[in-house]
C-alpha cells in the first residue's frame, strides 16, 4: 500500500478542509494517508508521496510552507511531490507557454484567458504562469508531480492587521476578491483521481 503525506497550512480554514478531503478520498482509494500540519515534525522518508498545501499569499506560498519546503527539500527530491493553492482568483495570459506540469484547476474560479495587452497587473500577477514560476523558485529544484489551484475561503478578521489592511483595499479595488466562502469540494475530489493515476 503507497503511503501519502498531507501537509498544509491554513488560515481561513479552506486549505485545511481540501487536505481533509483529499486525504479522506485518497484512503477511500486504498492509499495510506497521513495528514499533518506544516509546523509538524514528520519524517518524510515513510512516504511515497507528499501532497503540500497552502494559501496564496501575494503570489507565493504562505512562509510556514516555504519554511517546510526549505527545511525538507532534499526528503522532497526524493519523493513524489504534489501542490495545491487554496486562492479566491486564477487567470491565464495568452500566448504563454504550455505548463511542463499537469494542472488541475477548480471549476467554480471560472479560469479565463485573458491577452496579454488586456492584463492588468492584477491579472498578470494572479495568473497561473506566475504562480508556476514563484512555485519553480520556491521548490528549489523539487520536480513537482501535478499543482492544483481551488476556490478557497476568505475570512478578512483572521488575517493579520496589515493583511486585513491590503485586502480591505484589494476588495474595494476590484470584484475579483471578496470575502466569504467559496470552497468547492467536488474539485477536491476530482483532483485525488489524478493523483491516483500518477502514483
Amino acid at each position: 500500500m503507497k503511503k501519502i503525506c498531507i501537509v498544509y497550512y491554513s488560515i481561513s480554514g479552506s486549505t485545511a478542509d481540501i487536505a481533509g478531503i483529499l486525504g479522506h478520498e485518497l484512503a477511500a482509494s486504498g492509499f495510506s494517508v497521513e495528514t499533518a500540519k506544516a509546523s509538524d515534525s514528520i519524517d518524510l522518508g515513510r512516504f511515497d508521496a507528499v501532497i503540500i498545501g497552502s494559501p496564496m499569499h501575494m503570489g507565493n506560498v504562505r512562509p510556514p510552507i516555504n519554511a517546510f519546503i526549505h527545511t525538507h527539500a532534499d526528503q522532497l527530491s526524493r519523493n513524489k511531490v504534489f501542490f495545491y493553492y487554496s486562492l479566491l482568483y486564477v487567470t491565464r495570459i495568452s500566448n504563454m507557454p504550455d505548463f511542463t506540469i499537469p494542472c488541475h484547476v477548480d471549476p467554480s474560479l471560472g479560469l479565463k484567458t485573458i491577452e496579454k495587452k488586456d492584463a492588468s497587473g492584477f491579472d498578470r500577477h494572479h495568473s497561473m504562469d506566475y504562480y508556476l514560476k514563484r512555485l519553480y523558485h520556491q521548490f528549489r529544484g523539487v520536480r513537482l508531480a501535478g499543482v492544483a489551484f481551488f476556490n478557497g475561503r476568505l475570512n478578512i478578521q483572521a488575517l493579520s492587521l496589515p493583511e486585513r489592511i491590503f485586502m480591505n483595499i484589494i476588495i474595494r479595488l476590484t470584484a475579483k476578491e471578496k470575502e466569504g466562502n467559496f470552497l468547492n469540494p467536488e474539485a477536491a475530489r476530482a483532483w485525488t483521481r489524478d493523483i491516483a493515476s500518477l502514483m
